[in-house]
């Protein structure tokens, strides 16, 4: 290797470190723009999915808590007053909203509803928006017993399936950020939080 090295022109020993130092200049300028694409796409996924999908969480959550709110203010409203009606308002557009939230999240992200805790989550709003309903139209009679059943349920299965539904809908939220990394593989059990190699 010596001999090889001492047989070199003058010319030859200056250039060839240059050109060696050029290779490796160029090698790191392609692993730099390659990084760069990748954390570009990334940044990109996390604005046009991830953000939005974490909203529509936070939206449906604080939806939720509006039904909520409206239902139980239902039961000590006076029915036909001014502020039952816009309680009663409040409800039937929260519940619509959260249906329509619902909506919104499967449409950014298709492979979302095959989360079990996605479907599980339509499952327990199903059941209680039914009982939700139910509360409103039995308060809306104006009767005492009406009213009485309404707070029965309102407090005990409501509450349950209002809880089972809040369970569900928390934990899609770590979720959100395992969709950017497996794009391809999504399971239909609870997302991981962590990703092992």
């Amino acid at each position: 290797m010596k001999n090889w090295c001492d047989n070199l022109s003058f010319a030859k020993k200056v250039t060839l470190p240059l050109a060696l130092v050029g290779l490796l200049v160029i090698a790191l300028s392609v692993v730099a723009i390659s990084s760069r694409n990748t954390v570009s796409e990334a940044v990109g996924t996390v604005i046009h999915h991830d953000l939005p999908a974490l909203n529509i969480l936070l939206q449906t959550g604080m939806d939720f808590y509006r039904v909520v709110v409206a239902e139980r203010s239902l039961l000590n409203l006076k029915v036909g007053s001014s502020d039952y009606d816009a309680m009663l308002k409040q409800h039937k557009e929260s519940l619509t909203e959260i249906e329509y939230n619902f909506q919104r999240l499967a449409d950014l992200d298709p492979k979302i509803t095959q989360n079990k805790n996605y479907q599980s989550l339509l499952t327990s709003f199903g059941k209680w928006k039914a009982i939700t309903t139910k509360i409103e139209q039995e308060r809306s009679t104006d009767s005492r017993i009406g009213r009485s059943t309404a707070m029965g349920l309102s407090y005990a299965e409501g509450q349950q399936l209002f809880d089972e539904s809040m369970i569900h809908l928390n934990a899609m939220i770590p979720g959100i950020g395992y969709l950017r990394i497996s794009r391809n593989t999504i399971p239909t059990d609870d997302y991981p939080r962590s990703q092992s190699n």
